[in-house]
Parts: structure tokens; C-alpha cells; sequence
């Protein structure tokens, strides 16, 4: 089975907006550039802005994923508690 049209929901306001704006943010760059050449793939693309509450699934896979491989550090980062 082949997608050809997904949607993408995060609570990242932020990170929506830049992706749906095309916009050139440093910290941002190549994960925005990853996310749009990945977006290629498929016919039809959104990014949609959803409410913390409602991915809190979704996050602690991430958050679990993350903790697993020990492959993203960035030095002085934060990330805080949902």
C-alpha cells in the first residue's frame, strides 16, 4: 500500500508554522529541510497544529524513541515536561 496523501499533526505551533510557511529559521533549518524533501514523497501534504492534549501518545513515543537510541543531544537544550 502506497500513501499518497497524509496529514501530519503536531503541537509544535512553531514548528507548523514554519514548515507551512516555507519560512528559513537557523536552529530549525535542516529539520525543516528533512521534513520538506521527505513531503515530496507524497501527492498531497498538510501540517497541522493540534492541541498538547490530544498528542500526548504520539509524544511519549517520541519522548521513548529519543530516550532509546541516545542519538539526539544538544547541548543546553531544555525539554520540559508536557
Amino acid at each position: 500500500m502506497e500513501l499518497k496523501k497524509v496529514k501530519f499533526e503536531s503541537d509544535s505551533a512553531q514548528l507548523v508554522s514554519i514548515i507551512n510557511a516555507g519560512a528559513r529559521v537557523a536552529e530549525l533549518h535542516g529539520v525543516v529541510a528533512d521534513i520538506l524533501t521527505l513531503s515530496l514523497s507524497f501527492e498531497f501534504v498538510s501540517f497541522v497544529w493540534i492541541p498538547r492534549e490530544r498528542n500526548t501518545i504520539a509524544d511519549l513515543l517520541a519522548k521513548n524513541a529519543i530516550n532509546a537510541s541516545g542519538l539526539l543531544f544538544v547541548e543546553g537544550a531544555f525539554n520540559g515536561p508536557n
